[in-house]
């Protein structure tokens, strides 16, 4: 039986669960996986804060990591809406709100890392 539930708990985790990564100046590049299903999208970044480096270098508040669960799978996926996210070190999180194919909206949370803070919106 509890067999079972490993196999549906990762089942739902493969299906759900997202990992992204960004990297910014002004312009973001953000790299994302789902479901074996690989994207690619362009962020307008807002940053503010301190800018102490998240890499070593002079990356300051521009790249950071975030991962969580969606409410549907990729090919569910209409178009996102909009995308929040504010990360403080390792504390942080994340929030998209997006149009399904099938109609209606769905919803991305999770955890985000990075130093200084930073808040994104997509690009329209």
């Amino acid at each position: 039986m509890s067999l079972y539930f490993f196999y549906k708990g990762a089942e739902y985790m493969w299906n759900h669960g997202c990992v992204s990564g960004s990297a910014c100046l002004m312009v973001c590049l953000n790299l994302g996986f789902q479901r074996g299903v690989t994207t690619v999208g362009i962020t307008v970044g807002l940053t503010f804060g301190d800018t102490q480096d998240i890499l070593r270098g002079n990356m300051g508040n521009c790249a950071g990591i975030s991962a969580g669960i969606n409410t549907v799978k990729p090919d569910e996926q209409a178009f996102q809406v909009a995308s929040v996210t504010s990360a403080n070190s390792f504390r942080g999180g994340t929030f998209a709100w997006g149009k399904r194919t099938t109609g209606g909206n769905y919803n991305q949370y999770g955890w985000a890392g990075g130093k200084g803070t930073a808040c994104k919106v997509p690009c329209l």
